[in-house]
């Protein structure tokens, strides 16, 4: 199954500045998951976890950052296993207005990883007010991205690419089991 990721994501790639390496590789029109591979392989790491973002749906998406920072915050402090808890309900049962977003009370330049995931989550259950554009895609994709991001940098420089790996292996087993996913609905 091919898909032309940089066609697909153009507008995207050009307002977030992804890097001359990665830009040179999605150039080529190659399956996503070659693209990854090749980024990964290029040390890219970031480039491939904004291409996730952008590429697995949105509840993926959230599934995607909440396994990786449940995974990686072994210490979950109090005021953020309220939120941890509420995605992790959210996504065993997403219904529309199912999500609570529990207070935050940080300014956005303070925001936590999980302060960022709450927020996704709170948009993709549709419980945004009018404030908030009424397709919120692509504020629900970077916030993922902050997210998962925000997790990563976090860590002491020495473990970050041990971390970006790990998101990244999460991230490409979720989006192979997507895409196979599309596969089996389009021959059925």
């Amino acid at each position: 199954m091919k898909d032309n990721v940089s066609n697909n994501m153009g507008n995207i790639l050009d307002k977030n500045g992804m890097s001359e390496k990665a830009q040179l590789i999605l150039s080529q029109n190659g399956d996503v998951r070659e693209l990854l591979t090749q980024l990964t392989d290029n040390n890219c790491f970031s480039d491939v976890i904004y291409l996730l973002s952008c590429k697995l749906s949105l509840k993926n998406g959230i599934q995607w950052a909440a396994q990786f920072l449940n995974s990686v915050d072994k210490k979950i402090k109090p005021n953020n296993y309220m939120r941890f808890e509420s995605i992790n309900l959210w996504l065993k049962n997403p219904n529309k207005n199912s999500f609570t977003l529990p207070e935050i009370k940080t300014p956005i330049s303070n925001m936590t990883p999980s302060n960022w995931l709450s927020l996704a989550t709170f948009w993709l259950s549709e419980n945004f007010n009018a404030t908030i554009p009424t397709n919120p895609d692509y504020l629900i994709k970077d916030a993922i991205y902050s997210s998962v991001m925000l997790s990563i940098m976090e860590n002491p420089a020495m473990n970050q690419q041990g971390y970006f790996e790990k998101a990244i292996f999460f991230g490409k087993e979720i989006l192979e089991h997507e895409i196979n996913q599309e596969l089996n609905r389009s021959t059925i």
